[in-house]
């Protein structure tokens, strides 16, 4: 959905997920606590997902590659976004209006609607688009998945028909056997033999099976949300499998590639099918090249904020998106990617994200995430922090050391 930006001015005091402040095209970390201290009159996005502020405007942060005339980046919370809704019905009615179009709707794997980032590495067509590519190449996607939405869709069908209207669709019972029965089942009492307490009683009764019918509509449609949520779920992970499984098959010995038809030389193959190995990771954050990992599935995540203020018992951090969405995330803080059966935790290094290099000497003055080493250089790491998943959020299991 193509929607505007919402003019919006924020006041001293409004508390933020994330930030990032720009100075001529340097980015630089905002200030503890999260908390603006000057009035903004900038631009929101809201695209049902996230709630991101621009100052001055939009266009001068995502439409610049320099940044220069950008001045500030804030993620705002659903708390947060709503409390300002509360106090102006012009934002609360664009909200209203992003869920409505995005109710029901799931996204594309590889080709995410709402930033129109599609991962221009796949060695497979740059051209064709990532739902057709995992389809000619997974025949789960194509039969898989529509039968168990056909399964899914039958089930609830089948409730509806007898659990809200009291049709029996599988029992003979329920048919009148003759004639007779099917003309007195159809036969109304004369007017004049209803009371009013017969009146009375069946506009009760009419009431009470309408509220029973809005309580039963309004649970299957909670469980249709929740079947579309896990679809949405299951066809993301499949999907990353899948790209996965990609990147780990071997070559055949007779196959030959074609320089001209896939867009890249015989150097630039061998660099992408290079192996995952913690020395891969260490030398992508030393020569800060997002290029050397961009091909394997990872997650950009944040520390969330009760963990910044020690509310947690271990830090954790907030899944924020998956490499489809590497476009619009370069204001989190790092990616977890897995590696031998563990998830590590390395800082940012997409283009334009903060200086990965200040991203570890804040964590690493307060010992948290990584600690100082002896050398000088901040991205020459000696052990990497572990982490383990927990739903929606990671959890720290190692700190990782500098070397």
């Amino acid at each position: 959905m193509n929607t505007k930006p919402f003019q919006l001015v924020l006041l001293p005091g409004t508390e933020y997920e994330s930030c990032n402040i720009y100075d001529n095209g340097e980015t630089f970390a905002c200030p503890e606590p999260p908390q603006l201290r000057n009035k903004y009159a900038g631009e929101l996005e809201y695209d049902g997902y996230l709630y991101n502020f621009y100052y001055p405007y939009k266009s001068s942060c995502q439409g610049q590659p320099d940044l220069k005339g950008c001045k500030l980046r804030l993620e705002l919370s659903k708390d947060t976004a709503d409390n300002l809704a509360s106090k102006n019905k012009l934002l609360k009615d664009y909200f209203k209006k992003i869920d409505l179009s995005n109710m029901g709707a799931i996204e594309t794997q590889g080709n995410d609607p709402r930033t129109g980032y599609t991962n221009p590495s796949n060695p497979i067509n740059s051209t064709a688009p990532l739902d057709n590519q995992l389809t000619q190449q997974n025949p789960f996607i194509t039969i898989g998945l529509p039968v168990f939405g056909g399964i899914i869709i039958f089930i609830v069908l089948y409730y509806i028909f007898t659990n809200v209207f009291g049709i029996e669709l599988l029992s003979r019972n329920s048919r009148p056997t003759n004639k007779k029965q099917r003309s007195k089942s159809i036969q109304s009492p004369p007017l004049d033999s209803l009371s009013l307490s017969s009146a009375s009683n069946y506009n009760a009764s009419n009431t009470a099976v309408s509220q029973d019918l809005n309580n039963k509509l309004s649970y299957i449609f909670n469980k249709l949300r929740d079947i579309s949520s896990r679809l949405d779920s299951l066809e993301t992970d499949v999907c990353a499998l899948n790209q996965q499984n990609q990147l780990q098959a071997p070559r055949s010995m007779g196959s030959t590639v074609s320089d001209q038809s896939y867009g890249f030389n015989l150097d630039n193959l061998q660099s992408i099918t290079k192996p995952l190995d913690i020395d891969l990771l260490k030398e992508a954050v030393a020569t800060i090249n997002y290029d050397l990992i961009r091909d394997f599935p990872h997650f950009f995540v944040s520390e969330t904020q009760e963990s910044r203020q020690g509310l947690t018992n271990c830090e954790r951090f907030i899944l924020e998106g998956d490499q489809s969405q590497a476009g619009s995330r370069t204001q989190s803080e790092f990616i977890a990617i897995n590696c031998n059966d563990q998830t590590y935790l390395i800082p940012n290094i997409l283009p334009n994200a903060s200086n990965p290099e200040r991203t570890l000497k804040r964590h690493a003055d307060r010992n948290n995430i990584y600690r100082n080493g002896q050398g000088t250089n901040l991205l020459k790491l000696e052990e990497l922090a572990v982490i383990q998943r927990n739903g929606d959020y990671f959890d720290l299991k190692s700190i990782g050391q500098i070397a």
